[in-house]
């Protein structure tokens, strides 16, 4: 089934299947309806079809997307935006400057971890970008990550009993504070390379995180201790 693609201006929301590691209950549990963007990088694609979607667009040079289900993407309505396979960018790096371009509110990436060790890290580096105007989210089967900058805090509900870690990206983060947490902030900083922020513990059903300056990395372990 391909959701209505209508007009792209009119989608705020967009949904990014990569090529990493993805289980049945993480695809099971996206909340996907009809007003947002389905976006297939390369061989993401599987992903989307093992719930029975297609992709409104298709990006990548395709050479891990399998040929049969590419084809099928290219004879629906789907935009397919094909590359070479020698470039400077990495697939998914394309795709996200794509949805810049069609001034998407926020996105959330599925299979956006797993497998080789340095696409892993390249992918969690590439949403540290200054270039992204969109809020960024990351579900997987183990954890839920969010990026949190001071124009877009994080409001999280449903949590409690979860271990959350904050982690600082690129440099150090000021002006943390969080709502109910087993360890509070109140305007802390959080230094690069520091583990304060590893394994905290929600002790409300809703937590929030706010910082003043920086880019903090929240995630969200989704097994209760």
């Amino acid at each position: 089934m391909i959701l209505p693609l209508r007009n792209l201006s009119n989608k705020s929301h967009a949904w990014v299947f990569v090529n990493g590691d993805c289980d049945q209950p993480t695809l099971d549990r996206l909340a996907i309806s009809n007003d947002d963007l389905l976006v297939c990088v390369d061989g993401g694609l599987r992903h989307c079809q093992q719930i029975g979607l297609t992709p409104h667009v298709l990006v990548g040079d395709l050479d891990s997307a399998e040929p049969q289900a590419a084809e099928a993407v290219r004879r629906s309505e789907a935009i397919v935006l094909e590359y070479a396979v020698e470039k400077n960018e990495t697939d998914l790096e394309l795709a996200l400057h794509y949805l810049e371009d069609q001034a998407i509110g926020s996105i959330t990436l599925v299979g956006f971890t797993g497998g080789r060790l340095d696409h892993s890290l390249a992918n969690i580096l590439l949403l540290c970008s200054t270039e992204w105007s969109f809020r960024i989210r990351f579900s997987s089967s183990d954890c839920d990550g969010y990026l949190v900058q001071s124009s877009y805090p994080l409001q999280c509900d449903g949590v409690a009993g979860l271990t959350i870690s904050l982690l600082p990206l690129l440099s150090g983060v000021a002006g943390v504070t969080t709502e109910g947490m087993y360890y509070p902030l109140n305007r802390d900083f959080l230094a690069a390379g520091s583990t304060r922020g590893v394994s905290n513990i929600a002790t409300a059903e809703s937590v929030s995180v706010s910082i003043e300056s920086g880019l903090l990395l929240v995630l969200v372990n989704l097994q209760k201790i």
